[in-house]
Protein backbone atom coordinates (compact mmCIF):
# COMPACT_ATOMS: atom_id res chain seq x y z
CA UNK A 1 0.00 0.00 0.00
CA UNK A 2 2.99 2.34 1.00
CA UNK A 3 4.63 1.67 -3.26
CA UNK A 4 0.54 2.68 -4.19
CA UNK A 5 0.49 6.00 -2.02
CA UNK A 6 3.98 6.73 -3.26
CA UNK A 7 2.61 6.25 -7.00
CA UNK A 8 -0.08 8.14 -6.31
CA UNK A 9 2.18 11.44 -4.93
CA UNK A 10 4.21 11.26 -8.01
CA UNK A 11 1.35 11.32 -10.38
CA UNK A 12 0.40 14.19 -8.77
CA UNK A 13 3.58 16.49 -9.19
CA UNK A 14 3.93 15.16 -12.69
CA UNK A 15 0.01 16.91 -13.16
CA UNK A 16 1.29 19.59 -11.27
CA UNK A 17 4.22 19.80 -13.45
CA UNK A 18 2.50 19.91 -16.81
CA UNK A 19 -0.04 17.30 -17.23
CA UNK A 20 0.00 15.11 -20.30
CA UNK A 21 -0.58 15.66 -24.08
CA UNK A 22 -3.21 13.92 -25.82
CA UNK A 23 -2.92 11.90 -29.10
CA UNK A 24 -4.00 12.20 -32.66
CA UNK A 25 -7.49 10.78 -33.16
CA UNK A 26 -7.16 6.94 -34.09
CA UNK A 27 -8.48 5.46 -37.58
CA UNK A 28 -8.77 1.72 -38.72
CA UNK A 29 -5.86 -0.03 -39.06
CA UNK A 30 -4.79 -2.54 -41.88
CA UNK A 31 -5.46 -5.84 -40.97
CA UNK A 32 -2.06 -7.05 -41.14
CA UNK A 33 -0.88 -6.18 -37.41
CA UNK A 34 0.82 -7.11 -34.51
CA UNK A 35 -0.36 -4.82 -31.35
CA UNK A 36 2.54 -4.87 -28.38
CA UNK A 37 2.11 -2.80 -25.06
CA UNK A 38 4.22 -3.02 -21.99
CA UNK A 39 3.00 -1.31 -18.73
CA UNK A 40 3.83 -1.01 -14.97
CA UNK A 41 0.15 -0.78 -13.22
CA UNK A 42 2.13 0.32 -9.99
CA UNK A 43 1.01 -3.14 -8.26
CA UNK A 44 -1.90 -2.86 -9.57
CA UNK A 45 -3.82 -0.17 -7.47
CA UNK A 46 -5.79 0.94 -9.85
CA UNK A 47 -6.05 -2.04 -12.16
CA UNK A 48 -10.17 -2.58 -11.44
CA UNK A 49 -10.81 -0.43 -9.05
CA UNK A 50 -12.82 3.02 -10.64
CA UNK A 51 -11.30 5.99 -9.38
CA UNK A 52 -13.50 9.39 -9.65
CA UNK A 53 -10.66 11.43 -7.56
CA UNK A 54 -8.43 10.28 -10.16
CA UNK A 55 -10.80 10.33 -13.37
CA UNK A 56 -11.01 13.91 -12.58
CA UNK A 57 -7.55 15.10 -12.04
CA UNK A 58 -6.30 13.47 -15.47
CA UNK A 59 -9.14 13.23 -17.66
CA UNK A 60 -8.48 9.74 -18.47
CA UNK A 61 -10.60 6.06 -17.89
CA UNK A 62 -11.46 5.43 -14.20
CA UNK A 63 -9.74 2.40 -14.15
CA UNK A 64 -6.60 0.55 -15.97
CA UNK A 65 -8.71 -2.18 -17.08
CA UNK A 66 -11.20 0.41 -18.72
CA UNK A 67 -8.39 2.10 -20.78
CA UNK A 68 -7.38 -1.08 -22.08
CA UNK A 69 -10.75 -1.71 -23.16
CA UNK A 70 -11.87 1.87 -23.93
CA UNK A 71 -8.62 3.76 -25.10
CA UNK A 72 -8.23 3.11 -29.14
CA UNK A 73 -4.62 3.91 -28.32
CA UNK A 74 -4.16 0.60 -26.10
CA UNK A 75 -7.68 -1.72 -27.14
CA UNK A 76 -7.47 -4.24 -29.77
CA UNK A 77 -3.55 -5.51 -28.43
CA UNK A 78 -2.36 -8.94 -29.44
CA UNK A 79 0.54 -9.00 -26.83
CA UNK A 80 0.36 -7.10 -23.29
CA UNK A 81 3.30 -7.61 -20.78
CA UNK A 82 2.05 -5.96 -17.40
CA UNK A 83 4.55 -5.70 -14.68
CA UNK A 84 3.66 -5.10 -10.85
CA UNK A 85 0.76 -7.64 -10.61
CA UNK A 86 0.98 -8.56 -7.12
CA UNK A 87 0.01 -7.32 -3.59
CA UNK A 88 -2.63 -8.60 -1.28
CA UNK A 89 -5.34 -8.71 -3.97
CA UNK A 90 -3.06 -10.73 -6.99
CA UNK A 91 -6.49 -12.92 -7.35
CA UNK A 92 -8.49 -10.26 -7.98
CA UNK A 93 -6.30 -8.45 -10.16
CA UNK A 94 -5.80 -11.74 -12.55
CA UNK A 95 -9.87 -12.58 -12.51
CA UNK A 96 -10.04 -8.29 -13.74
CA UNK A 97 -7.57 -9.83 -16.89
CA UNK A 98 -9.71 -12.26 -17.81
CA UNK A 99 -12.60 -9.93 -18.42
CA UNK A 100 -10.20 -7.96 -20.95
CA UNK A 101 -11.22 -10.49 -23.60
CA UNK A 102 -10.35 -13.99 -24.76
CA UNK A 103 -6.94 -13.87 -24.13
CA UNK A 104 -3.98 -16.55 -22.76
CA UNK A 105 -2.98 -15.32 -19.75
CA UNK A 106 0.68 -16.72 -17.66
CA UNK A 107 1.37 -14.85 -14.51
CA UNK A 108 4.90 -15.65 -13.13
CA UNK A 109 5.86 -14.65 -9.56
CA UNK A 110 8.73 -12.45 -9.64
CA UNK A 111 9.92 -12.90 -5.78
CA UNK A 112 10.02 -16.48 -5.65
CA UNK A 113 11.02 -17.09 -1.90
CA UNK A 114 8.57 -14.77 -0.20
CA UNK A 115 5.89 -17.11 0.84
CA UNK A 116 2.19 -16.23 0.38
CA UNK A 117 0.91 -13.77 -2.37
CA UNK A 118 4.13 -11.96 -4.28
CA UNK A 119 5.15 -8.54 -3.86
CA UNK A 120 5.18 -7.96 -7.22
CA UNK A 121 5.21 -9.95 -10.26
CA UNK A 122 4.49 -10.24 -14.02
CA UNK A 123 1.29 -11.00 -16.33
CA UNK A 124 1.72 -11.97 -19.98
CA UNK A 125 -1.64 -11.77 -21.74
CA UNK A 126 -1.71 -13.34 -25.82
CA UNK A 127 -4.41 -12.90 -28.05
CA UNK A 128 -2.69 -16.47 -29.55
CA UNK A 129 -2.73 -19.42 -27.63
CA UNK A 130 0.11 -20.03 -25.80
CA UNK A 131 2.29 -23.21 -26.79
CA UNK A 132 4.86 -23.34 -24.24
CA UNK A 133 6.26 -20.91 -20.97
CA UNK A 134 8.47 -20.36 -18.13
CA UNK A 135 9.89 -18.04 -15.67
CA UNK A 136 14.00 -17.47 -15.79
CA UNK A 137 15.40 -16.52 -12.05
CA UNK A 138 17.83 -13.12 -12.08
CA UNK A 139 20.50 -12.53 -10.17
CA UNK A 140 19.71 -11.17 -6.84
CA UNK A 141 21.01 -7.34 -6.68
CA UNK A 142 18.36 -6.85 -3.43
CA UNK A 143 16.78 -9.26 -0.92
CA UNK A 144 13.56 -8.76 -3.33
CA UNK A 145 14.00 -11.76 -5.71
CA UNK A 146 13.26 -10.65 -9.41
CA UNK A 147 12.78 -12.96 -12.40
CA UNK A 148 11.62 -12.79 -15.72
CA UNK A 149 9.02 -14.40 -17.27
CA UNK A 150 8.38 -15.81 -21.22
CA UNK A 151 5.95 -17.37 -23.43
CA UNK A 152 5.81 -18.84 -26.91
CA UNK A 153 2.90 -18.57 -29.46
CA UNK A 154 2.81 -18.93 -32.96
CA UNK A 155 1.23 -16.62 -35.37
CA UNK A 156 -1.46 -17.22 -38.07
CA UNK A 157 0.90 -15.75 -40.91
CA UNK A 158 4.22 -14.42 -40.23
CA UNK A 159 7.15 -15.76 -38.60
CA UNK A 160 6.73 -19.56 -37.48
CA UNK A 161 7.09 -19.11 -33.58
CA UNK A 162 7.26 -15.63 -31.15
CA UNK A 163 8.78 -15.76 -27.90
CA UNK A 164 7.98 -12.73 -25.60
CA UNK A 165 9.99 -12.34 -22.60
CA UNK A 166 8.38 -9.81 -19.94
CA UNK A 167 11.12 -8.35 -17.74
CA UNK A 168 11.15 -6.17 -13.97
CA UNK A 169 14.72 -4.96 -13.48
CA UNK A 170 15.37 -3.68 -10.30
CA UNK A 171 15.78 0.07 -9.42
CA UNK A 172 18.55 -0.32 -6.96
CA UNK A 173 21.20 -2.25 -5.70
CA UNK A 174 23.07 -3.32 -2.43
CA UNK A 175 26.71 -2.40 -1.85
CA UNK A 176 28.77 -3.09 -3.65
CA UNK A 177 26.56 -3.36 -6.74
CA UNK A 178 25.59 -0.03 -8.75
CA UNK A 179 22.14 -0.51 -9.43
CA UNK A 180 23.48 -0.21 -13.65
CA UNK A 181 25.57 -3.28 -12.61
CA UNK A 182 22.80 -4.96 -11.50
CA UNK A 183 20.35 -4.47 -14.03
CA UNK A 184 23.02 -5.80 -16.39
CA UNK A 185 23.97 -8.77 -14.40
CA UNK A 186 19.90 -9.49 -14.60
CA UNK A 187 19.32 -9.27 -18.30
CA UNK A 188 21.92 -11.38 -19.27
CA UNK A 189 20.69 -14.85 -18.17
CA UNK A 190 17.31 -13.29 -20.01
CA UNK A 191 19.80 -12.61 -23.55
CA UNK A 192 21.35 -15.83 -23.14
CA UNK A 193 17.95 -17.37 -22.72
CA UNK A 194 16.91 -16.11 -25.76
CA UNK A 195 19.85 -16.92 -27.92
CA UNK A 196 19.89 -20.18 -27.05
CA UNK A 197 16.21 -20.71 -27.87
CA UNK A 198 16.83 -19.15 -31.34
CA UNK A 199 19.62 -21.08 -32.40
CA UNK A 200 17.00 -24.44 -32.99
CA UNK A 201 14.96 -21.28 -34.03
CA UNK A 202 16.50 -18.85 -36.63
CA UNK A 203 13.15 -18.02 -38.50
CA UNK A 204 11.10 -17.04 -35.57
CA UNK A 205 10.96 -13.40 -33.90
CA UNK A 206 11.39 -12.31 -30.67
CA UNK A 207 10.44 -9.32 -27.99
CA UNK A 208 11.43 -8.22 -25.43
CA UNK A 209 9.59 -5.99 -23.11
CA UNK A 210 9.24 -4.98 -19.63
CA UNK A 211 10.24 -2.10 -17.05
CA UNK A 212 14.13 -1.82 -16.95
CA UNK A 213 14.47 0.58 -14.61
CA UNK A 214 16.71 2.59 -16.92
CA UNK A 215 17.05 6.50 -16.04
CA UNK A 216 17.00 7.67 -19.77
CA UNK A 217 16.43 11.29 -20.02
CA UNK A 218 15.93 13.68 -22.90
CA UNK A 219 19.39 14.33 -23.21
CA UNK A 220 21.09 11.49 -22.31
CA UNK A 221 23.89 11.32 -24.50
CA UNK A 222 24.76 7.47 -26.36
CA UNK A 223 28.05 7.77 -24.10
CA UNK A 224 25.89 8.03 -20.83
CA UNK A 225 23.69 5.12 -21.69
CA UNK A 226 23.34 2.42 -19.25
CA UNK A 227 25.03 -0.68 -20.55
CA UNK A 228 22.08 -2.76 -20.41
CA UNK A 229 20.64 -0.76 -23.15
CA UNK A 230 23.78 -1.42 -25.15
CA UNK A 231 24.06 -4.99 -24.80
CA UNK A 232 20.38 -5.73 -25.84
CA UNK A 233 20.83 -3.25 -28.52
CA UNK A 234 23.27 -5.46 -29.88
CA UNK A 235 21.27 -8.08 -30.44
CA UNK A 236 17.92 -6.54 -30.45
CA UNK A 237 16.09 -3.19 -31.82
CA UNK A 238 14.59 -0.93 -29.38
CA UNK A 239 11.00 0.14 -30.91
CA UNK A 240 11.65 3.84 -29.89
CA UNK A 241 14.33 5.57 -31.39
CA UNK A 242 14.60 8.96 -29.48
CA UNK A 243 13.58 9.40 -26.06
CA UNK A 244 9.97 8.82 -25.03
CA UNK A 245 9.15 9.37 -21.03
CA UNK A 246 7.04 6.03 -19.80
CA UNK A 247 7.74 7.77 -16.19
CA UNK A 248 5.61 10.54 -14.88
CA UNK A 249 8.49 12.12 -13.53
CA UNK A 250 9.89 12.49 -17.06
CA UNK A 251 12.43 9.43 -17.53
CA UNK A 252 12.32 6.26 -20.32
CA UNK A 253 12.64 3.06 -17.81
CA UNK A 254 9.91 1.13 -20.30
CA UNK A 255 11.51 -0.94 -23.46
CA UNK A 256 10.00 -2.93 -26.25
CA UNK A 257 13.14 -4.94 -28.08
CA UNK A 258 12.23 -6.90 -31.09
CA UNK A 259 14.04 -8.87 -34.10
CA UNK A 260 12.32 -10.63 -36.74
CA UNK A 261 9.06 -8.38 -37.04
CA UNK A 262 8.56 -5.23 -38.65
CA UNK A 263 8.05 -1.84 -37.02
CA UNK A 264 5.43 0.25 -38.07
CA UNK A 265 5.05 2.39 -34.96
CA UNK A 266 6.04 2.87 -31.58
CA UNK A 267 5.48 5.63 -28.75
CA UNK A 268 3.86 5.81 -25.11
CA UNK A 269 0.67 6.68 -23.89
CA UNK A 270 0.08 9.68 -21.48
CA UNK A 271 -2.20 7.71 -19.52
CA UNK A 272 -1.51 9.20 -15.48
CA UNK A 273 -3.03 5.58 -14.05
CA UNK A 274 0.06 4.55 -12.89
CA UNK A 275 3.33 6.09 -12.01
CA UNK A 276 4.28 4.59 -15.81
CA UNK A 277 2.78 5.09 -19.18
CA UNK A 278 2.16 2.37 -21.15
CA UNK A 279 4.54 2.15 -23.94
CA UNK A 280 2.55 0.05 -27.48
CA UNK A 281 4.55 -0.87 -30.30
CA UNK A 282 2.42 -1.55 -33.65
CA UNK A 283 4.55 -4.54 -36.12
CA UNK A 284 3.37 -5.22 -39.56
CA UNK A 285 3.49 -9.65 -40.91
CA UNK A 286 4.43 -10.29 -43.60
CA UNK A 287 0.60 -11.23 -44.99
CA UNK A 288 -2.70 -10.21 -43.80
CA UNK A 289 -4.45 -11.49 -41.28
CA UNK A 290 -8.19 -12.28 -41.43
CA UNK A 291 -9.69 -10.44 -38.57
CA UNK A 292 -9.58 -6.23 -39.61
CA UNK A 293 -11.88 -5.08 -36.53
CA UNK A 294 -8.62 -3.37 -34.67
CA UNK A 295 -8.09 0.30 -33.93
CA UNK A 296 -4.74 1.84 -34.31
CA UNK A 297 -2.83 5.29 -34.40
CA UNK A 298 -2.73 7.34 -37.10
CA UNK A 299 0.94 8.75 -36.67
CA UNK A 300 3.39 7.46 -34.73
CA UNK A 301 2.82 8.01 -30.86
CA UNK A 302 6.57 9.12 -30.75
Amino acid sequence: MRDALTNIALLTIALTLGGCASLPAPSPPPPDGLRVISYNVALGALLSTPSPRFSRLTRSEPSIRAALIDRPELRDFDILGLQEICGPEVSAQLEALKTLGPYAIFFARADLDRPGECRKGQAILSRYPILDQGVIRLPPARRVGRAAAWIEISLPDGPTRVRVYNVHLDNSANPPLEPQEARLLQIQPVLAHMLAWRQSQPSSAVIVLGDLNTLEERDTTERDREPTLLTMSALLTPSTDRFVSTHALSYQTDWIFFDGLRLRRSGAVRLLLSDHYPLVADFDLPKPRAAASRTALTDPLR
